[in-house]
């Protein structure tokens, strides 16, 4: 008993390990998140994104039709949340014009502009393209700088990338399509370049967090 009692700790390890454990745990999570926040506004993909009101209509021309738009309250503009910034800087990006969006302040947030760049490619397929984006490039970061970081953590520490994967913080940034994760991801691949020895590399995706 003793001894399988010893096997357990090391049995547990070996599963946080695991890719084929841990990537099943990991899409299974993520989508529940998903799952919740969809179910409360009639499967809407858009409802995490965030759209408030007063953002939405002065800018009706580019907010997907029959997004999910949050009212708010009196007085907070409208409610919404950063998703929508970075939502309406990209759909600026994808028509090639400086139209700035309409009720953001541009001195602030227009050197944001990473997230809502690599968001563009996809911002050719239409609006709804640019709200798949935003969900691809969050996952895609998060599970590409994951793969690297279990590199970099060797054989002895990589478990400790497995706690990175299943980051609050990152599933935070997920939930709210924000650019945490996506900015989280470039600094882990940037590292990886640098340890590496890759300079080129290093060098182009260090530009990128800038």
């Amino acid at each position: 008993m003793k001894a399988e009692l010893d096997t357990l700790p090391s049995k547990i390890r070996c599963l946080f390990v695991n890719p084929l454990f841990i990537l099943p745990l990991f899409i299974l999570l993520y989508a529940l998140s998903s799952f919740l926040i969809w179910k409360k506004y009639d499967w809407n993909p858009s409802s995490q994104i965030n759209f408030g009101i007063q953002f939405a209509i002065q800018n009706a021309a580019k907010t997907p039709k029959g997004a999910v738009v949050f009212l708010g309250r009196p007085g907070d503009l409208g409610a919404g949340y950063d998703g929508q910034i970075f939502y309406y800087y990209s759909r600026m990006l994808s028509e090639f014009n400086l139209n700035w969006p309409k009720g953001f302040e541009e001195n602030i947030r227009a050197s944001r502009i990473g997230y809502p760049l690599f968001v563009s490619i996809f911002g050719w397929f239409g609006t709804w393209g640019t709200v798949f984006g935003m969900y691809f490039l969050n996952v895609t970061l998060i599970l590409i700088s994951w793969f690297l970081l279990r590199d970099l953590c060797g054989e002895r520490y990589r478990i400790y990338s497995s706690l990175y994967l299943f980051s609050p913080f990152l599933l935070g940034s997920y939930s709210l399509l924000v650019s945490d994760a996506v900015l989280t991801g470039f600094l882990v691949i940037t590292f990886w370049f640098y340890k590496k020895e890759k300079w080129i590399w290093f060098f182009c995706s260090g530009e990128f967090q800038f």
